[in-house]
């Protein structure tokens, strides 16, 4: 099986108990409408190669994959929404996360967050990390906490405060 086959097949078991309240669209989360190249270059440990990278050099074999603006899809999700809003906004996104969060402009229309922040990805010559993922969301009036996931990753919620 393909790479990026086994990890819809994943994507589809992990929302299984919801299928009625989900859609599925085999596109990558970025900052722009675009067609990225994936490889599986692997942006952990030494050894792990379970994970795809847009930031590293293409690798023998990468995929072309469709990718769509988070506010994009925010907007979508709000449409489906009975409250006009996004209840949990889940990100593991390789590294993805910082092109995503912090150039987002709908997240206003999310009440809560939770994801994976890779430490050690660079973005526009810079190392945003937790610390500026975090500062990012506590602009937009997230509470954030997190937790180290090793020794370039981090865990983080955001949650908004209960008006």
């Amino acid at each position: 099986m393909e790479p990026l086959a086994a990890n819809v097949q994943c994507l589809q078991y992990n929302v299984g108990d919801f299928a009625d309240r989900v859609t599925i669209r085999h596109v990558a989360a970025w900052e722009s409408d675009t067609t990225l190249l994936l490889n599986e270059a692997s942006c952990h440990e030494p050894g792990n190669t379970s994970t795809f990278s847009a930031f590293l050099p293409a690798a023998d074999q990468a995929w072309e994959v469709p990718a769509v603006c988070i506010d994009t899809l925010i907007d979508e999700a709000c449409k489906l929404s009975p409250n006009g809003r996004v209840r949990l906004l889940k990100i593991d996104a390789e590294g993805a996360e910082y092109p995503t969060l912090l150039t987002a402009q709908q997240l206003h229309l999310v009440d809560e967050l939770c994801g994976e922040s890779h430490n050690n990805v660079p973005w526009h010559d810079e190392l945003p990390g937790i610390s500026g993922l975090t500062n990012r969301l506590q602009e937009l009036g997230f509470v954030v906490t997190h937790i180290d996931n090793g020794p370039n990753t981090s865990i983080f919620w955001a949650r908004r405060q209960p008006c």
